[in-house]
């Protein structure tokens, strides 16, 4: 439809009601409207002229008989990022290291469907007084994926790094797998690997909502063991 021809009205913001279009404004308000459209189609033109996929990179999918030179890609996506942190000390009692962040750590009900996955990324640092032990643990709801056990920590530490890791899949109907490993700088700025391994699936529903959460929780309550959360970051896959 040609521009000139379209149809001006003004509402009022007080009582709604319509009222005539000032003829003096209709021409500087079409000329609005017209580089808007221009700007728009240009935007548009240049965002395509950027998305482009080479499928030559791309590996076939084959399913029986068939075969495709392109595959199906989901992006991911960040669904939280943790903005303060959180430190676990002096005590003995199962506590959690998540804060408040952007997003949400509460997974909504059937959002977990067969193939999606969770992706988890937290560091900090932490203290002890030698070797005392600490066991993390990854869950959802009241359901722990996957700990590390309570494995003793090597020598005594001062803010050294630490970083644990963990993806958790839906392989069904609440049916999830998960798999981890927890990462710290020991005495000797060595480096030691904890592995948090699972060797079934657990059990959890997916019909509901569920809090995702990582824990701390120190074998021995001193002021000096003590770790602290900086980072946490989830993300969806697929």
């Amino acid at each position: 439809m040609s521009l000139e021809r379209l149809s001006l009205r003004v509402v009022s913001p007080m009582n709604g009601v319509e009222e005539s279009f000032p003829p003096e404004l209709r021409s500087p308000v079409i000329e609005i409207i017209r580089r808007y459209n221009a700007n728009l189609e240009g935007l548009l033109r240049d965002l395509r002229a950027q998305v482009v996929v080479d499928t030559s990179l791309l590996p076939s999918v084959v399913s029986g008989e068939e075969s495709a030179s392109s595959i199906s890609q989901s992006l991911a996506t960040t669904i939280f990022t943790q903005t303060s942190s959180v430190t676990v000390a002096n005590t003995t009692t199962e506590s959690t290291l998540v804060g408040s962040g952007v997003g949400r750590v509460t997974i909504p009900s059937d959002f977990l469907l067969e193939g999606k996955t969770l992706r988890l990324a937290m560091m900090g640092y932490l203290s002890d007084t030698a070797t005392p032990t600490l066991n993390m643990k990854v869950k959802l709801g009241s359901t722990t994926l996957v700990s590390t056990g309570a494995v003793a920590l090597s020598g005594t530490i001062s803010n050294n790094h630490w970083q644990l890791e963990a993806l958790i899949t839906c392989r069904g109907v609440n049916t999830l797998f998960a798999q981890g490993q927890f990462n710290y700088d020991n005495s000797n700025q060595t480096g030691k690997m904890e592995g948090m391994v699972a060797t079934s699936a657990s059990t959890v529903s997916t019909g509901i909502d569920n809090l995702l959460d990582i824990t701390a929780t120190w074998g021995a309550a001193d002021a000096a063991n003590t770790i602290t959360c900086t980072h946490f970051i989830v993300e969806a896959l697929g």
